[in-house]
């Protein structure tokens, strides 16, 4: 999965805010614009960018860019500019800019300072007419052939509000609709990382075959609220079938033919709504696990850690850890129990002590609600419940679904449940994000211009297509 939901993976800069103040002294329009500046931190280089504008009212505005990160647009909290020099702190990244603006004959540069986890390391900015932006040829660029209508519907038991996009064919409906259900962490509708957009390469695609599709909002992102407690993959369902219950009274779909894409984790909530709800027609497994939670994150670690080029004895060790946590999360359904005891395997498997606070944090990671249900979840026993047909992807170069485990598997618990309609296919040379790959590794992600295979499309819009439209066309 590409971001546990506990723990996100920040390199240098990874979180979004989404609040910012601005305070300002002094003759401002020296500094507006974008500026652009390179970080040294030993042997790595990275590239840093802010964009400061002007407000309606006068106050300022600024965004950081992590370019070689490829995160763009992080909101910076505060802007201080008085007397040439400026300073720029941005919580999301725990990090703070200071900087004395220098002109020279026709030239303008900030020779400041970049702060961060105590460290400072010096960053000269230069002023710059845009970001430069990675390459997303696949992005949906208008004008459409067809309709985009902004949607919101209710998760009433959580009592959360849901907003989403549905994209709507030319031509007269009703229209058989897909929803698509994305993989682990607080994702966008698009399913956005590294500029990418996923979810709206397929909806696009979908959509000019002749098919509705329904992407939404995560639980707080964009502009889905949150819910009071942390959801576990269960609750998620909900939200799932919450978006179906609106489809249903669409005056555009066809309640008879609603299908469910679910990436990742996406790929074990999909089975859960569609044995709970006989209306949906079909399932789409974009790498979804066939195996317990708990086997997932085992194989995931050796894969990365392997691909990271680590030592046999420190993949060992970290191995060694987590069947330890995943016992005790077993045996232990009190969290405080829970804790203590993951503090105690963490000091025994490595030999070496942590402050108090870094071992609690260890323990609360383990014990946050959605981490507990999803070590502990087996997707097999309602897989084999699902009676629509099924179409399960898995990828060759997918370090995070293991395609060698989980594709028998699933194969499998098919066969042994009579299942009459499924495939389950590979798809050679892509990794867990359906991207072409070179290696598959997580750090490739954003380095690849492609964000969808187009292999993988053909395949979904065909199985899709002569389950939705064959009787319609006989």
């Amino acid at each position: 999965m590409r971001n546990f939901r506990y723990n996100k993976t920040i390199p240098l800069i990874w979180i979004l805010l989404i609040s910012f103040t601005g305070s300002v002294r002094g003759d401002t329009k020296d500094i507006l614009g974008s500026w652009m500046g390179t970080l040294h931190v030993g042997d790595v280089e990275l590239g840093i960018a802010y964009t400061i504008e002007e407000d309606q009212d006068g106050s300022l505005s600024a965004t950081m860019h992590s370019l070689d990160e490829v995160v763009y647009d992080i909101f910076v909290n505060e802007i201080h500019y008085e007397d040439n020099q400026l300073t720029l702190i941005c919580e999301a990244a725990q990090s703070t800019y200071e900087g004395r603006l220098v002109k020279g004959r026709g030239s303008v540069h900030f020779d400041g300072q970049w702060k961060q986890a105590g460290m400072s390391f010096e960053l000269d900015l230069r002023p710059v007419e845009d970001i430069p932006r990675p390459t997303r040829p696949q992005n949906p660029q208008p004008p459409f052939p067809y309709e985009e209508q902004e949607v919101v519907f209710e998760n009433i038991p959580a009592g959360i509000q849901l907003a989403g996009t549905l994209t709507i064919p030319e031509g007269t409906g009703p229209f058989p609709v897909l929803v698509t259900i994305s993989g682990s962490g607080s994702q966008d509708r698009n399913s956005t990382f590294f500029e990418h957009k996923p979810f709206w390469v397929l909806a696009d695609y979908l959509t000019r075959l002749g098919m509705v599709v329904l992407r939404f909002d995560d639980r707080g992102v964009g502009g889905s609220t949150n819910s009071e407690t942390e959801a576990t993959t269960a609750d998620l369902a909900g939200d799932v079938q919450a978006a179906v219950s609106f489809l249903m009274d669409h005056p555009d779909i066809d309640p008879n033919r609603i299908g469910l894409i679910g990436h990742s984790e996406g790929g074990i909530i999909a089975p859960m709504v569609a044995t709970g709800n006989e209306n949906i027609a079909l399932i789409v497994l974009l790498a979804g696990p066939g195996l317990p939670g708990s086997q997932i994150l085992l194989d995931q670690n050796e894969d990365i850690f392997r691909a990271n080029g680590a030592p046999e004895s420190v993949i060992e060790l970290r191995l060694t850890y987590l069947s330890r946590v995943f016992e005790i999360l077993q045996d232990y359904p009190d969290d405080a129990e829970a804790k203590e005891k993951i503090r105690e395997a963490f000091t025994q498997t490595y030999g070496q002590s942590l402050s108090q606070d870094e071992l609690n944090t260890e323990a609360e990671a383990w014990t946050s609600p959605w981490i507990r249900f999803f070590i502990l979840y087996d997707p097999g026993p309602t897989l084999a419940q699902v009676t629509c047909p099924i179409l399960a992807l898995f990828c060759e170069r997918d370090i995070q679904v293991d395609v060698n485990q989980n594709l028998p598997v699933m194969e499998s618990i098919l066969t042994q449940a009579a299942h009459t309609d499924y495939l389950i296919q590979e798809l050679p040379e892509l990794n867990h994000l359906f991207q072409t790959a070179q290696t598959g590794v997580i750090e490739e992600y954003a380095q690849i211009e492609e964000t969808f295979s187009p292999t993988a499309l053909d395949v979904i819009g065909a199985w899709i297509s002569e389950r939705f439209f064959v009787d319609i066309e006989q």
